[in-house]
């Protein structure tokens, strides 16, 4: 920004912000912009900085993976915005006003020194889960990979400089998607199983190589449930 360190509540569209050492990307967008809700956050601290993030939201740990943090424990070392790792030395849950999830076209965002996430987790993981079974496909990679459309337009068409949002401050090009999926995914293994496939092809514009890599983990499933080897032909 230019400005050194800025309050969540102050960043607009359009600032840049640092996504990692003295790389900046613009603000294209918010998720999530409520500056007037009471919301809990986990407060993860290591020795020298201090990260509140919501339990959801994903932070980068060691050998870049990107985890909620609700799953993060005490010892893990999250990713600093010079690239090196410091361990969590206490986890506590508080309470703030506002809630604020900027968009920058990697994904990612250095919040008080801590390489975060723009993006969610609906299951509490790092990959999405299907019938129970691991996907390997990152819920940073998917999110990452809805929002391209959206991405590409204000990078490229317009300055997306205006922006509209639901009553609880979910970015209306986000909120049908963002609650379609969150059912989806807290519905019974099988439902879920069902539903993801039509639903990825339905939000992603990678849609057919990820029905290609979902069909194969749905029939993974299917043999693990019918309790006998199957082979391919």
């Amino acid at each position: 920004l230019g400005k050194g360190q800025v309050p969540m509540k102050d960043l607009k569209l359009g600032h840049l912000v640092s996504i990692e050492g003295e790389t900046y990307e613009k603000v294209y967008s918010f998720g999530h912009y409520s500056p007037y809700v009471q919301a809990e956050y986990l407060q993860l601290s290591t020795a020298s900085r201090k990260l509140e993030i919501s339990k959801d939201h994903m932070v980068f740990v060691e050998g870049g993976r990107s985890l909620p943090a609700s799953s993060i424990k005490l010892g893990d070392k999250i990713e600093t915005s010079s690239g090196e790792y410091n361990a969590v030395e206490s986890i506590e849950k508080v309470v703030r006003q506002g809630a604020y999830a900027p968009f920058t076209t990697s994904g990612t965002i250095v919040v008080n020194g801590v390489k975060a996430s723009s993006f969610v987790s609906f299951q509490g993981s790092e990959t999405l889960l299907i019938g129970g079974v691991d996907s390997r496909l990152t819920y940073q990679f998917l999110a990452h990979s809805f929002e391209m459309p959206h991405r590409v337009w204000c990078s490229y068409f317009s300055s997306c400089s205006v922006e509209y949002y639901t009553e609880g401050g979910v970015s209306t090009w986000v909120s049908l998607p963002y609650h379609v999926a969150k059912w989806v995914f807290n519905q019974h293994p099988v439902v879920t199983t069902i539903l993801t496939l039509p639903l990825l092809l339905l939000l992603f514009p990678v849609g057919y190589p990820v029905f290609f890599f979902v069909m194969l983990a749905a029939f993974a499933v299917y043999c693990r449930k019918i309790s006998y080897r199957c082979k391919t032909p």
